[in-house]
């Protein structure tokens, strides 16, 4: 059996008895590593099991060749026990896969999630908690011909609980730029001076 197969195919014991932790920065000839096979592997347990591992050993989750992450290739899967990998989801974040990155064919990975997500809507809300807790979610992000957020909310996919996340995280993020512009300090003429011998450091 080999390693990739063994990844994405096979359970946890079988595929540490294929694995060694040198093999979790192994990329391939294009570039991905063992964490786009096993975020694919069929059996919910196996993946988030191999998942962890290959984090734990050092895999990296940024890895994005053709701006195709580990986070649209675990969205794109059929099968989900979203609580049971909401910790998985919440790790790879932690640990670098970007949950903006705009791939050409499928836009961010939020507008993979919300096209094959689970049915019904209340089994994808361990994820949404996930991705709503990130500060840096971009709903303006593009895909196709206008933005995730009108993927949302002015396409065919009926998804409530998903437009409720959105207008809730929009009113936080509304209400925190006035108190953050409230209690910045004025600039003074010290200050704007002391700026203008800032060394530039920028190659």
């Amino acid at each position: 059996m080999s390693l990739l197969y063994a990844a994405q195919k096979a359970s946890y014991e079988d595929f540490v008895r294929e694995y060694t932790p040198a093999d979790a920065t192994w990329l391939s000839a294009t570039g991905r590593n063992l964490l786009f096979k096993s975020v694919s592997n069929r059996d919910v347990k196996a993946r988030v099991a191999i998942t962890m591992r290959l984090l734990d050993d050092g895999a990296d989750p940024s890895v994005a060749p053709d701006n195709v992450n580990v986070l649209h290739v675990l969205f794109d899967q059929r099968t989900h026990d979203t609580a049971y990998e909401a910790p998985m989801l919440r790790r790879l974040i932690e640990d670098g896969a970007d949950i903006n990155l705009v791939s050409k064919r499928s836009g961010p990975p939020l507008a993979v999630f919300i096209q094959h997500g689970p049915s019904p809507e209340s089994e994808r809300v361990p994820f949404y908690d996930v991705l709503f807790e990130q500060p840096n979610l971009d709903l303006n992000a593009p895909y196709g011909n206008g933005t995730l957020r009108d993927l949302m909310f002015n396409s065919a996919w009926n998804l409530p609980l998903l437009r409720e996340r959105v207008q809730a995280y929009e009113s936080a993020r509304n209400t925190l730029q006035p108190i953050r512009s409230s209690t910045r300090k004025p600039t003074t003429q010290f200050a704007t001076e002391a700026t203008a011998d800032t060394v530039d450091c920028t190659d």
